[in-house]
């Protein structure tokens, strides 16, 4: 949501500049960004056009001379709309825009210009771009645009969670700074409810039956001038990208950026009865919308009639039939409260998002409808010209009391972790004006109607952590929980988790909700959510891989290339239709990028590759498992060299890969060396690692070394070698290793293998004649086996 300064200004004193308060309110829970802030545009002020004149070699561009109130510049523009004496937003050679747009000198068709003359949408304000922003003849020429725009347009954008429903307006947000400064609101209009006059007319107002709307405030007003509004309006909407439409629609939004609630205006002389009926949609029945299109509805869609006919969607969007015109002189205005839940569902059904169905499904405050309508009215008197021509029918079957609940002192210090003065609680409960009332043991609070997200005394506790601020909570380096984990699962995962960090390893923790464009990238059915808490946290990760890869990135992108990452988290599959069709389970993946150890002086670079990795899994097998291995070649959408681990029964273990060149591209991955994952099957893992360990006694006689160099195709895989020699003798050949592979070409169709095999007794000290018959047995199933020639170098 877009927030301007200068209208928060309007409810509460501060004199923070936009990054400023954008960081204050990150701080405080609501992620905020800078959207304009003037005061970093160097070199853009205000211009006067000095003469104005045709391109000659261009229809639709005109060559202009434009002051910066010293020097005279020319200037190519293409806005149809600039003219001779214009003071303009003019933005000199070096200026930077918004979006990191340079102003440069230019040649366009034969002619310099030296600047730009400035729209609205190159100045972000808003998407405005078909003519240039014109200024006030009061502005003086060679002005920073800072002090003339600045104070207008500077703004941010915040990002509202759903739970935060109360903070969707200018006063919402301007409630938090007043927390933060101690202050109170400042109240932009006096208003005082007209007293009833029982000779005009009442609109009858029929509520439904169900509960989907609980209050609906609405009255009449004649005599209604629909025309352009103010500049003042005009402006306070320009500045968070809203458009001026006409008078009437523009106070609408006004009060519902203002103070957060929906309104809507009709035009009441296209009813077909004089009267309002909140109903429940007939099934399948069509309904022409403000937007122009036509919608299908159901019997779960709340629906505004006239008795006879649907006049608007309740809580989403207005009718076309029943529109504000320009001939319209008679309005029936409405403010009203709906079900959040109705709303939601109707709103997702026709996949139909509205401002006003946005805030009505967080759920707004039951006493701003009162509010709202009085300054409608009031706007509607001062601008158009109406008056009121009915009673004001207020049909209310909503609690507006505020409720009550209790913050225990003894919870509050023991979630926080440190002990907090009692008076300074007090104060900031104050200051998020929940009325408390200091008991022996806490605090007694009144929770105002507009905080439906305050529903426990956790909610409580939350609210206070915010106010101090979760940055000034005193650091603890115990660990403390009052939940006692004895799932043996979890301990065998711990030890994992340790072990990878004994290597060298570093954990991560990603968010399980992720951006949908990118899950779709790993080719599994990702879950939506329904309700997303951002646009770039819609649906439910469906592995591991993407938060690991986007760690990489951000590592390698800040200079630290060699990368060794483990994640554990839960992923997510759709495997049916509604809930119970949501999979999900446990996940433990690695990611390893670069070098283990970099080329010196005395070592050579080790790579981090897919044999570091599964070098890995192996001695996580000889720790925790204790099974025989194997690895069985397969195929994977974005991996390759991708291999299944299995043990003897074929049950999964592991499996590894690299991933492509081409994946990496696609997700704009930042890398220099391939990159290599590996995924653990942790119930496989869980049913191992419980294994008994065996005690054995260390040999205390020494080892025999010795090197067999055998010649053999370049089709045999070393490990079935491997697996032969360690068979021959397993009483005391106790390992053996490849340590060297020599091809003199890639082509070539032989390889020479340096296999080392270790002998040791736990009796005697070995001797040639103890050793020798094994090794002759070595190199004859060898040769007989795989066809291998012994080497004598």
């Amino acid at each position: 949501m877009k927030i301007s300064l200068s209208w928060l200004k309007r409810h509460v004193d501060f004199s923070w500049s936009a990054s400023e308060l954008a960081e204050r309110l990150t701080l405080r829970g609501f992620e905020s960004e800078v959207a304009t802030d003037f005061s970093t545009l160097d070199h853009v002020v205000v211009g006067q056009v000095i003469s104005c004149q045709k391109h000659p070699d261009a229809d639709k561009l005109s060559l202009c001379k434009v002051s910066d109130g010293s020097t005279e510049f020319d200037v190519i523009c293409g806005a149809p709309n600039v003219a001779t004496n214009q003071k303009i937003v003019f933005a000199k050679v070096g200026a930077i825009l918004p979006g990191n747009f340079k102003i440069g000198k230019a040649k366009i068709r034969g002619i310099e210009s030296h600047g730009m003359i400035c729209s609205e949408r190159e100045l972000g304000i808003s998407e405005e771009h078909e003519g240039i922003l014109v200024l006030d003849d009061k502005a003086k020429v060679g002005t920073s645009i800072e002090k003339v725009l600045g104070p207008l347009f500077n703004a941010i954008e915040v990002e509202i969670t759903p739970d935060k429903g109360f903070a969707l307006s200018h006063r919402g947000i301007a409630r938090e700074i007043a927390a933060m400064t101690n202050q109170s609101l400042k109240i932009p209009f006096s208003l005082q409810k007209p007293k009833q006059n029982t000779s005009l007319e009442k609109i009858s107002i029929d509520l439904d039956s169900k509960g989907g709307c609980t209050r609906y405030i609405g009255a009449v007003m004649n005599d209604v001038k629909v025309g352009p509004s103010p500049d003042w309006l005009k402006n306070y909407l320009k500045s968070v990208g809203q458009k001026s439409i006409n008078n009437l629609v523009d106070i609408s939004n006004f009060i519902l950026l203002e103070i957060g609630q929906p309104t809507h205006i009709f035009d009441f002389s296209k009813f077909k009865k004089r009267t309002v009926a909140v109903q429940w949609a007939k099934e399948k029945e069509k309904y022409h919308a403000l937007d122009e299109e036509t919608y299908e509805l159901s019997q779960n869609h709340l629906v505004i009639t006239d008795s006879k006919e649907t006049v608007a969607l309740a809580g989403i969007i207005g009718g076309y039939d029943s529109a504000v015109t320009d001939m319209t002189t008679e309005v029936l205005i409405e403010s009203a409260y709906f079900d959040p839940i109705i709303i939601r569902k109707g709103s997702k059904k026709l996949g139909l998002l509205s401002e006003a169905s946005r805030r009505f499904e967080r759920g707004i405050d039951p006493n701003s409808s009162m509010e709202a309508l009085l300054i409608i009215i009031q706007l509607i008197e001062e601008i158009a010209g109406g008056k009121l021509s009915s009673q004001i029918t207020d049909s209310c079957a909503v609690n507006l009391e505020s409720k009550k609940l209790y913050l225990s002192e003894i919870n509050l210090n023991s979630v926080i972790g440190q002990i907090t003065p009692k008076k300074e609680i007090t104060s900031l409960l104050k200051q998020l004006d929940f009325n408390p009332k200091e008991t022996k043991d806490g605090w007694e609070c009144l929770i105002p109607t507009y905080r439906h997200d305050i529903d426990q005394e956790a909610d409580l506790v939350e609210e206070v952590l915010r106010s101090i601020g979760y940055e000034n909570i005193q650091s603890d380096f115990t660990y403390q929980t009052t939940l006692v984990n004895t799932k043996d699962d979890e301990y065998s995962i711990s030890k994992l988790k340790n072990h990878l960090s004994s290597l060298g390893f570093s954990q991560c923790y990603n968010n399980s909700l992720q951006d949908i464009s990118e899950v779709n990238a790993f080719g599994i059915n990702p879950i939506e959510v329904l309700n997303p808490t951002s646009e770039r946290m819609n649906t439910l990760r469906t592995t591991l891989h993407q938060g690991l890869l986007k760690n990489l990135d951000y590592n390698f992108k800040n200079g630290n290339a060699d990368v060794q990452f483990y994640e554990y988290g839960t992923i997510f599959s759709k495997e049916g239709e509604g809930l119970s069709g949501i999979n999900q389970q446990s996940s433990f993946s690695s990611l390893v990028h670069g070098n283990w150890q970099d080329n010196n002086v005395h070592f050579k670079s080790i790579p981090l590759s897919f044999y570091y990795l599964k070098g890995v899994l192996e001695n996580i097998n000889v720790h925790f498992m204790s099974t025989k291995l194997k690895f069985i070649t397969n195929k994977h959408p974005y991996l390759d060299s991708y291999q299944d681990i299995v043990d003897s029964k074929g049950d999964s273990i592991a499996s590894i890969g690299t991933v492509k060149s081409s994946f990496l591209r696609k997700l704009d991955i930042a890398h220099k060396h391939p990159v290599h994952l590996m995924d653990i099957n942790l119930q496989t893992f869980d049913q191992y690692s419980n294994y008994a360990v065996k005690f054995q006694e260390i040999a205390p006689y020494p080892k025999v070394i010795r090197d067999l160099n055998f010649k053999l195709s370049s089709s045999v895989i070393i490990g079935d070698v491997v697996k032969v020699m360690q068979s021959t003798n397993q009483s005391i050949l106790i390992d053996v290793k490849p340590v060297d592979i020599f091809k003199k070409s890639k082509q070539d169709s032989d390889q020479d293998v340096l296999f080392k095999l270790t002998f040791q007794s736990d009796k005697k000290t070995l001797e040639d004649n103890d050793v020798n018959p094994i090794i002759n047995d070595v190199i004859k199933i060898i040769s007989s086996k795989f066809k291998g020639i012994l080497r004598d170098k």
